[in-house]
C-alpha cells in the first residue's frame, strides 16, 4: 500500500473557488481502480490549508490515477487557486 499526502495552501480571494475545486476531485477518485481512501482535510488552525490524504493498492493505481483528465484540469487551474505550489508526501507504513 502507499500512502500520499497533498498540501494545499489557497490563495485568500480564491478560498471557496479552491475548496470546491479540490473537493471536486474526491468522488471520481474514489472510483478509480486501486483507490483506498481519499480524503480532503482543512487545516483547522489556517483555514485555506488543504490537504488530500490518499492511500493506493500500489504505485501503478496512482500513476494511472494523476494521468486523468480531472487530475491535468486541475494541475492547469492550480497556479491561479494555490498561494504556493503544492506539497506531495509519497509514504510507506513503518
Amino acid at each position: 500500500m502507499l500512502t500520499v499526502i497533498t498540501k494545499f495552501k489557497a490563495k485568500v480571494e480564491k478560498y471557496e473557488e479552491a475548496k470546491r475545486v479540490l473537493y471536486s476531485l474526491v468522488v471520481p477518485t474514489l472510483l478509480r481502480e486501486g483507490c483506498l481512501q481519499y480524503d480532503l482535510h482543512e487545516s483547522q488552525d489556517e483555514p485555506g490549508i488543504f490537504f488530500l490524504y490518499e492511500n493506493w493498492a500500489d504505485d501503478e493505481s496512482l500513476a494511472k490515477h494523476l494521468k486523468n483528465d480531472y487530475n491535468e484540469d486541475f494541475r492547469k487551474k492550480a497556479s491561479t487557486l494555490l498561494q504556493s505550489p503544492m506539497e506531495i508526501f509519497r509514504l510507506s507504513r513503518v
